[in-house]
């Protein structure tokens, strides 16, 4: 369950939320880059806070783990798709490091139960159905912004 809401706090900040002048700004300035670094953050914060508040702090640090790492792997996409022709080969090796950076942050609390109050909302935001809906809406809209973005 964990490293579905950590995917979909990536495909938000990564892509929807992720518009062309801060992909420009994060080119010109590393504070770009971490301004798009804290708006992960900030969702990944937000997708994990149910888990966060009723006691499993060991998110916080596994989003500040993710965050930091997400810092070094765009710094270092930024850099190499500065001194080398084509967007596919670093979109793709970036993407890929990324997800590895998230099944890693997911190993270290995998043997959690993660388990919340059984209030109608924590029912709904914990059942497989609202994940699976959650995670096709945010893909989906993923792959249109992906599309619209190479139009440009």
């Amino acid at each position: 369950m964990i490293i579905s809401y950590l995917i979909i706090a990536h495909l938000i900040s990564d892509f929807l939320l992720q518009p062309k002048k801060l992909v420009d700004w994060k080119i010109k300035s590393k504070w770009g880059t971490l301004t798009h670094v804290l708006i992960h953050a900030v969702i990944g914060f937000a997708v994990l806070s149910p888990f966060i508040i009723n006691g499993y702090t060991q998110l916080v640090y596994v989003v500040l783990g993710v965050n930091f790492m997400h810092f070094w792997i765009d710094e270092a996409k930024i850099n190499y798709a500065l001194t080398h022709d084509g967007k596919a080969k670093p979109f793709i090796i970036d993407q890929l490091l990324h997800i590895i950076v998230l099944v890693i942050a997911y190993l270290t609390v995998i043997n959690t139960e993660f388990t919340l109050p059984g209030t109608q909302f924590y029912e709904i935001y914990t059942a497989p159905k609202t994940i699976t809906i959650a995670f096709v809406v945010v893909l989906l809209a993923t792959v249109l912004n992906i599309m619209r973005f190479r139009k440009h």
